[in-house]
C-alpha cells in the first residue's frame, strides 16, 4: 500500500456479526457488505467489490458513510475504534501481515442473550424480542428484528475457508458469548489448527454465566482478557442491564474463576449513558474493592465508551447546567485520569429538545413495561426527566 489509510481495519480485520453479516470492524455502521449464507462465504465478502471500495476510500483519506461513528466519537471524546487500530502498538507490529491474512477477528455469533440492556436492541439480544415489538411504534429507529440463533455448521464451513494461520487477536461479543455454542465452535477450530497458543482472546460478557468447556479452551490461548460489562452497581445495574439480577455475588464468582487462570486479566467495561452518568464513581470504587482481592484485575474500569446509538441515551440530553455540575464533579473526583473522556463528552453541546424528549418518552414507555423507576435509583435525574 503506497499511502497510509485513514483506518487500517479492513486490511487485517473481520467481524462476523450476530446476523452473520461481515464487516471490517465493530464500529462500522454502513451498508451491508454481505452476509454469510450457504452460497456466500466470509471469504467471498472480504474479497468482493464493496469491501474493496471501502478500502479505496480509506486509502484516499476519505470518511466512508459507514465510518461516521468513529468520526463523531473522536469529536466527542478524542477516542474511537479507528484511533485504537491506528495507534495500538501490538496491532502496529502486525501490520506487515495485513492485506493477505486476517490477524484480528471479532466474532459476535448469534444474538442469544439473557439480558435486555436499555442501550441494546434485538440485533444483539434475543431477550429484547417481546418488549421490542411492544415498544417499536414509539421508537424513532423503527426497525424490524428477528432472532439469529446459533448455526454451528455454517460457522465451521466459513472458518475452514479463511486463512487464520496468522490470527493473533480475537474478540468474542454477542449476544452473550458464554451462552453461544458458536463460541465453543470457534475455539475448537482454532485449537484444531494449532493457532490457539498464539492468540490473545478478549471476551465481553455480562458476567452472569460460566461455560466450563469454553473456559477450558480459552486457557490454552496466549492470553485472556475478560471484560465484564457493568453499567451501575446494585439495582442500577439491574435497571440498565435488565433480565437477571446481577449482584456482587454473580460478579465475584466470575472474577474468581478467571483469576485462577495464569494467562488472564479481568476488567470492567462501562457504557457511559444518561442513566449512569451520576454514578461512575460508584462503579470505579466497586471495582477497586475487587482489585484488593484479585490482583490480576486492571486498576480502573474502562470509561471511554459513550452510548451514541440511540443518541437519546447519550448524557448530552441533559441540560447545560447539569452537565457543567457533572464536569466539576468528575474533575474533582478522579484518582488518575479515568474520567477524562467523560469530561470531554459532557463538554460537548446539548443534544437539543427533540432528542431530549425522545429520551423522556423512551424512559416512560420502557418503565411502564418493566414496572421500575430510574428516579428512585438516581434522584438527580428527576429535574431532567421532563418534556421540553
Amino acid at each position: 500500500m503506497d499511502s497510509t489509510p485513514l483506518c487500517w481495519a479492513p486490511w487485517g480485520m473481520a467481524v462476523i456479526d450476530t446476523d452473520k453479516s461481515v464487516k471490517p470492524c465493530c464500529a462500522y455502521r454502513g451498508n451491508n457488505l454481505g452476509k454469510i449464507t450457504d452460497s456466500k462465504s466470509a471469504f467471498d465478502i472480504i474479497n468482493d467489490e464493496p469491501w474493496q471500495d471501502l478500502k479505496n476510500k480509506l486509502s484516499k483519506q476519505e470518511w466512508p458513510s459507514g465510518c461516521r461513528g468513529c468520526h463523531d466519537n473522536e469529536l466527542n471524546t478524542n477516542w474511537s475504534t479507528r484511533t485504537y487500530f491506528n495507534t495500538d502498538e501490538y496491532l502496529l507490529s502486525l501490520r506487515d501481515t495485513y492485506n493477505s491474512k486476517i490477524v484480528f477477528m471479532e466474532f459476535n455469533g448469534s444474538n442469544l442473550c439473557n439480558l435486555a440492556c436499555l442501550h441494546c436492541n434485538p440485533t444483539y439480544s434475543s431477550k429484547w424480542a417481546i418488549e421490542w415489538k411492544k415498544m417499536r411504534t414509539h421508537l424513532s429507529h423503527d426497525h424490524k428484528f428477528h432472532n439469529t440463533m446459533p448455526n454451528v455448521e455454517l460457522v465451521e464451513q466459513n472458518l475452514a475457508q479463511l486463512d487464520l494461520t496468522s490470527l493473533r487477536i480475537i474478540h468474542f461479543k454477542g449476544g452473550e458469548p458464554m451462552l453461544n455454542s458458536e463460541t465453543l465452535c470457534v475455539l475448537e477450530y482454532l485449537d484444531k489448527i494449532e493457532v490457539l497458543p498464539y492468540v490473545d482472546i478478549t471476551m465481553f460478557t455480562n458476567g452472569t454465566i460460566i461455560n466450563e468447556k469454553i473456559i477450558e479452551l480459552m486457557a490454552k490461548a496466549k492470553s485472556i482478557r475478560i471484560t465484564i460489562s457493568m453499567d451501575g452497581t446494585g439495582d442500577l445495574n439491574n435497571y440498565i442491564r435488565y433480565g437477571n439480577d446481577v449482584d456482587r455475588e454473580n460478579i465475584a464468582d466470575t472474577v474468581a474463576i478467571f483469576s485462577s487462570k495464569p494467562n488472564c486479566v479481568i476488567s470492567f467495561s462501562v457504557s457511559v449513558m444518561v442513566y449512569n452518568i451520576f454514578n461512575l464513581v460508584d462503579i470505579r470504587d466497586f471495582w477497586l474493592e475487587f482489585k484488593t482481592k484479585y490482583k490480576k484485575t486492571v486498576d480502573f474500569p474502562y470509561f471511554k465508551l459513550a452510548v451514541t446509538s440511540p443518541n437519546y441515551l447519550n448524557p448530552r440530553v441533559l441540560s447545560d447546567s447539569t452537565r457543567k455540575d457533572l464536569i466539576n464533579f468528575y474533575e474533582n473526583n478522579q484518582i488518575r485520569t479515568e474520567f477524562e473522556y467523560v469530561i470531554k463528552l459532557l463538554s460537548g453541546s446539548y443534544s437539543g429538545d427533540s432528542v431530549h424528549n425522545e429520551w423522556v418518552d423512551y424512559t416512560k414507555k420502557i418503565e411502564a413495561l418493566r414496572g421500575n423507576s430510574i428516579i428512585k435509583l438516581v434522584p438527580e435525574l428527576e429535574k431532567e426527566l421532563i418534556y421540553r
